[in-house]
Order: C-alpha cells, then structure tokens, then sequence
C-alpha cells in the first residue's frame, strides 16, 4: 500500500543533480524515522539516475519518490522514449562516467524502464522492510491521483 508520493520536476534547476538529493534526503526524513543507510542508498540511486536523465535524455525531467510500507521506489521521468543502456565498464576501470545504472542496480532489490505517452521512467525499488518506521498512517491507495 502507498504511504506517500512526491513529484517533483527537476527541468529548470540550475543544479538539478543537488536539487535531487536535497529533495530525497527531506522527504524521506520528513516521513520516515531516520535511517541513513536507507537515506543514503535511496539518495545515491536519484543522484545517478537524475545525472543520466541530463546526460542522456530530453526535459521535461520529474523525480518521484513512492512511499510503500515496505519499499521505496525511485522513479525518474524524462521526454526520450528509449530504453536506457546499461554498460559494463569491468574492463576501463579509470572511466569517471558509465556506471551509473550498475551502481542503481546493486542498490535496488529490483529496477526497470517503463514507456508511456513517449515519455520514459526508469525506477528502482529499494527494500525497506524493518529497516525504516513510517511515521504517520496516512496512506494514498492510488498512485493516479497521487502524481503531480
């Protein structure tokens, strides 16, 4: 069940990358009795996603974070319908650039693409399952109405 969901577009920042982590880091202490590593992972995952949307894909750019009892998800959205690349860089370990998606995979219990109305979001579910307490019991049961 949806505890809470925020949106929250990311286009015109002028540091959009900050501006993502600020946005996770309150919202998650704002409705989850701290956890640093849940806070720091869950920080990380929209860091790196919201570089690659810059990076790679076309505005306007949304963040959401979805709130469940047991997991978060983070979701990026931007205006490129294709699919993401994931690469593999075992073999240029020096690269500063094109490991994004592995570090989102080795963090999230799970991670997908989704396509809709030619936009694209990539999302990460990360396990939150007796590591955080929600703080209060108001919970959205459909995340429809939920998006901004």
């Amino acid at each position: 069940m949806l505890f809470h969901a925020v949106t929250v577009d990311l286009t015109d920042h002028s540091l959009p990358i900050s501006a993502a982590r600020t946005h996770t880091r309150d919202t998650l202490a704002e409705h989850w009795y701290p956890d640093h590593a849940l806070i720091d992972d869950a920080i990380a995952v929209a860091s790196e996603l919201t570089a690659n949307a810059f990076k790679h894909a076309l505005p306007p750019v949304f963040l959401s974070l979805n709130i469940f009892s047991e997991s978060l998800v983070v979701a990026l959205t931007d205006s490129l319908p294709r699919h993401p690349v994931y690469w593999d860089r075992h073999s240029d370990s020096e690269s500063e650039s094109g490991r994004g998606l592995l570090i989102v995979k080795k963090l999230s219990r799970t991670q997908g693409c989704e396509m809709r109305h030619k936009r694209k979001t990539v999302w990460a579910q990360l396990n939150t399952s007796g590591i955080a307490s929600l703080k209060t019991g108001h919970y959205i049961t459909d995340l429809r109405t939920a998006r901004t």
